[in-house]
Parts: C-alpha cells; sequence; structure tokens
C-alpha cells in the first residue's frame, strides 16, 4: 500500500475517533442537563377533571411523584455497620394522561411501593423506580421522603395534556402520607443511540489508526526484496538465529495481553528491529503484523455484533482462535516453514 493511501487511513481513523468524542460528549452533555418540568397543583391533579400541563410536542415525558411519608411500620436489615430500619409503605395511585380530545395517552393502576423495581413484579404493579429521603427512622417508624417516577408516555402534537391521580390510603402498612407533590418532566430523549455510535465511531477509529499507523510506519516493500527464503544456505548457528527472531515476531503478540494494542505493537517492534537481518524474518515479521491487524477487524465486526447477541460468542472464538493461531505460528517459524495466518488480509505486501 502506498504511504499517500497509508496516510488517508490513518487520518481516517483520527476523525472516526474525534467523532465517537464529539458523540458521547454530547450524549452526556444531554444526560447531565436539567429536563424542563410542568409542576402539577395537587389539588387540581385528584379533583374529577385533573389538571392540564403543556409538555414538548412529540416528545416523552413521565409523571413523578413526591410524597412525604410518615410510617410505624418497619423492617430491619443486618450489615457491617450495625441494624438498619427500612420504612415500609404502599400507596395505590390510578393515573390518567388524556390528550385536548379527551382520548388517553397513558393510564396505568399502579403503587408507590417501598420495594424498588429490582424485585419480583409478578402479581404487583408498582412504580418504574423509586428514589428516597430518610428524614427519621427507627425501629418504632418514622418520616422519609419517596420520589416515585412511572412509565413515560409521548406527549401529544399540540403538547396539551391533562392528568388526573386518584390516591388511596395505605392498607398494607397503613402509612400516613403528610404531603404530596406531582410533576411532569417531559422534553426526554433517549441517548442509547448516541452513546452506541460514539463508542463504535471510538473502537473502529482506534484499528483505523492503528492499521494506517503501521502502514505509514512499514512503508513500501523494497524493489528486488521478494527474496525467496534460502534457510539452508546459512549454518546452523545462522540458522538457528533467524528462525528465533521469526517466532520472536509472532509471539510478541502476547504482550497484548498485558498492553493495550500491544498484539500489533510487539509483532511491529520486532520485525523493523530485524527485518534487514533475513528474508525470513521480513517474511514472517509482515504476516504477524498483518495477522493482528487482521484481528483488530474482526474484534471491530463482533463488536458490532453485540448487540444481535451473536457478537458475544464471536468474540469468545476470536480470543481463543488467535490465540492458537499465534502458538501455531511460533512453532511453524521455529521449525523453518514459510507459515501463512488464516482469515489474514495482508495489509503489508
Amino acid at each position: 500500500m502506498s504511504r499517500l493511501r497509508a496516510s488517508l487511513v490513518l487520518v481516517a481513523g483520527l476523525a472516526a475517533i474525534v467523532w465517537g468524542c464529539v458523540l458521547l460528549g454530547g450524549a452526556l452533555l444531554a444526560a447531565l442537563a436539567e429536563q424542563p418540568v410542568a409542576a402539577l397543583a395537587a389539588s387540581a391533579v385528584e379533583s374529577a377533571d385533573g389538571a392540564t400541563a403543556e409538555l414538548t410536542p412529540g416528545r416523552d415525558a413521565r409523571l413523578v411523584v413526591d410524597l412525604e411519608l410518615a410510617t410505624d411500620s418497619v423492617q430491619e436489615t443486618l450489615d457491617a455497620a450495625g441494624a438498619r430500619w427500612h420504612g415500609r409503605y404502599r400507596i395505590p395511585l390510578t393515573y390518567r394522561v388524556r390528550n385536548s380530545a379527551g382520548a388517553d395517552i397513558a393510564a396505568e393502576d399502579s403503587a408507590v411501593d417501598w420495594r424498588d423495581d429490582s424485585g419480583d413484579m409478578s402479581g404487583r404493579a408498582r412504580q418504574s423506580s423509586l428514589s428516597e429521603v430518610v428524614v427519621q427512622m427507627g425501629a418504632d417508624g418514622g418520616r422519609l421522603t419517596a420520589t416515585a417516577v412511572f412509565r413515560s408516555f409521548e406527549a401529544p402534537d399540540d403538547g396539551v395534556v391533562r392528568v388526573a391521580v386518584e390516591r388511596a390510603a395505605d392498607r398494607t402498612y397503613g402509612a400516613r402520607v403528610e404531603h404530596v407533590r406531582y410533576r411532569i418532566e417531559h422534553d426526554l430523549g433517549s441517548h442509547a443511540s448516541a452513546v452506541a455510535g460514539g463508542l463504535f465511531a471510538l473502537v473502529a477509529g482506534w484499528v483505523l489508526a492503528v492499521v494506517g499507523f503501521v502502514l505509514v510506519l512499514a512503508g513500501e516493500r523494497a524493489p528486488g526484496s521478494e527474496r525467496s527464503v534460502d534457510l539452508p544456505a546459512l549454518d546452523d548457528v545462522q540458522a538457528t538465529r533467524v528462525r528465533r527472531l521469526a517466532m520472536a515476531c509472532h509471539l510478541a503478540a502476547l504482550i497484548g495481553y498485558v498492553l493495550p494494542f500491544g498484539n500489533v505493537i510487539g509483532p511491529l517492534v520486532v520485525w523493523l528491529l530485524n527485518r534487514e537481518r533475513h528474508p525470513y524474518i521480513d517474511e514472517q515479521g509482515r504476516e504477524a503484523v498483518n495477522f493482528q491487524l487482521s484481528m483488530l477487524v474482526w474484534y471491530l465486526l463482533a463488536f458490532a455484533l453485540v448487540l444481535a447477541l451473536v457478537g458475544f460468542f464471536m468474540l469468545v472464538g476470536l480470543v481463543v482462535f488467535q490465540l492458537v493461531m499465534v502458538v501455531v505460528a511460533a512453532v511453524r517459524a521455529n521449525g523453518g516453514e514459510a507459515w501463512r495466518y488464516p482469515l489474514t488480509v495482508r495489509f503489508l505486501r
């Protein structure tokens, strides 16, 4: 490959890295930014007609309920710090979100439950997520603030919704609601696509940058350098030294287990330092570097397929395949064979 093409590969890799950082940075800033909130008067929300709110049209929104609770029912837990008391409560709550035409957008018979949503949800309908701030809690109960977040829904085209909530008393643990606040967080967005795209761009960029850097560093094969390998023409000491250096080109890839990109850096350094000593070292060094660069491409493909689950199995298979091939190549090189790796793109010719 010409030096110009190698430079273009390197530049493309660096550009992909920058783009990946931009995507991840944008997703991080969006996640840290405060979401618009539409506050709702509790008296209006709990009335028959409900309360009206204006949301960002066409964007996701969700109902959030803040409850200041007092409870006499507790559960004791033991840890290294000693006994702890967790206040128990279950506030039945049914909400309906309608558009300006009166059609339901979201409706759910749920409850604000002291147990978070990591347990068995069968037979129970609870908030989507829950956070607590304990004001005071002991063996005889206490007070706390619970913030419950419910499932998201899409705001209508005009952004106008009417929210009605029916809240019942806690007949399970006897907890008492001292104060309640309702609000709708809106203009929500999913950052999963940006994060996935950013990670893929970073990985692909690093692979391209490494391949381009190696190609630029290696340069083009000099005319007339494609000489045949003739180890028998050497004496035993020289032939042994050549075979061992060729074997070292392959085994240097094991540095990748302790150094990022060491599987490429190791063979590359050994090859560049010794390729002028004998054509056999040059040939096996190029083969080792080509194989490790190809493995980066295969790993990139497996990473892209992780979301389809098959990528996990592909990653495991690639790790085993890479290790086995390196060991086989080292043994063959030590025997003086002109070893060729399978599934290898010959970047360096």
